[in-house]
């Protein structure tokens, strides 16, 4: 108020000063207007142009006034376009032909999420791409064709279960292809919440901060091997060397019980978080510190080139087919 009032004296002495002019009478200077009228008339000038300069800092600096209320920012309950991107790698290392396959849906579909599935041919065995191609596209048909899911983890249980009857029916078709079959991982992000399934040894990792934490369980006899070695039963040389450790204990296509790793209740997605699915030409080339450093190198895409740059960068003489998808959120 001080403000204003000198501010509206300083308009007074403006106007009294503009419309000084000689008297009527011509006996020397004078006013046209009587004083108390140009005093009046100052103010009221004064007051005026002060606020409205008031008013337009205030808008000019983005200040709210003192009484107005906080804007809320509205709670966001669901995943939206621009907090999921994904990206992914793939190479035939060297190898004669691929056998790892992959797939994601739209991420930008918020009511049903977002799918992302990575499926790796058993090496050596007949049919392999086939297989995991099988696998991926039956998977990938389920979620885009089904509603809005209730329960995910029954949902890919289902589907895993489904794939498992499809490949078998498959193999059964190939004479003498009994052995082929194919990992699988894959995983469901909806509202922030994240749920996988595993069968075999490919690999579902989370990055958070500066940490890799492995998802799921593996299928393999390396399991059983170290529980013998916990109860004394053979040594940890044994066990770290046995030539059947990397065996996968269950895959997809097996003739026997399927074995799945799946969570039933979610895991909770933050903001920074990436989640990465890959076959093992990834992880068996990368040690984990190599995977940390490059999946969080710049945006998703670029962190999805140097994956693939640093396992080419090994040159390995017997380097496996290689696939990932990386998520950022």
């Amino acid at each position: 108020m001080v403000r204003i009032m000198r501010l509206s004296h300083f308009f007074f002495w403006v106007m009294v000063f503009a419309l000084e002019e000689d008297s009527p009478d011509g006996a020397g200077d004078g006013f046209f207007f009587e004083p108390a009228v140009l005093w009046v008339g100052g103010l009221v000038l004064g007051i005026i142009i002060t606020v409205a300069a008031f008013a337009l800092i205030r808008l000019w600096r983005g200040t709210p006034a003192k009484n107005a209320s906080p804007r809320r920012r509205p709670r966001r309950r669901t995943m939206r376009k621009d907090q999921i991107m994904a990206a992914n790698i793939q190479g035939i290392g060297k190898r004669g032909s691929q056998e790892d396959s992959f797939g994601v849906t739209d991420i930008s579909d918020i009511a049903k999420g977002v799918f992302a599935v990575v499926a790796d041919g058993m090496g050596g065995m007949s049919n392999g791409a086939e297989i995991s191609n099988i696998t991926t596209s039956h998977m990938l048909h389920e979620f885009k064709s089904s509603p809005p899911l209730a329960d995910p983890p029954a949902f890919l249980l289902s589907a895993v279960s489904n794939v498992q009857n499809a490949v078998r029916s498959f193999i059964t078709s190939q004479r003498g292809n009994e052995l082929s079959g194919s990992t699988v991982v894959a995983i469901i992000v909806k509202n922030n919440a994240l749920y996988f399934l595993s069968v075999g040894d490919s690999r579902i990792y989370l990055l958070r901060g500066d940490s890799l934490i492995q998802l799921n369980r593996e299928h393999t006899c390396a399991a059983k091997l170290d529980e013998q070695a916990a109860r004394g039963e053979i040594s940890l040389t044994e066990a770290k060397n046995d030539p059947q450790r990397n065996a996968l204990t269950s895959y997809i296509g097996i003739d026997g019980r399927l074995q799945s790793d799946c969570n039933p209740k979610p895991i909770h997605i933050k903001k920074g978080d990436r989640v990465l699915l890959m076959s093992d030409g990834v992880f068996d080339t990368l040690e984990e510190e190599e995977l940390t450093r490059t999946a969080m190198t710049g945006n998703v895409f670029e962190a999805g080139a140097a994956i693939e740059f640093a396992i080419n960068a090994k040159n390995k003489p017997n380097q496996d087919n290689y696939t990932a998808i990386l998520l950022a959120f």
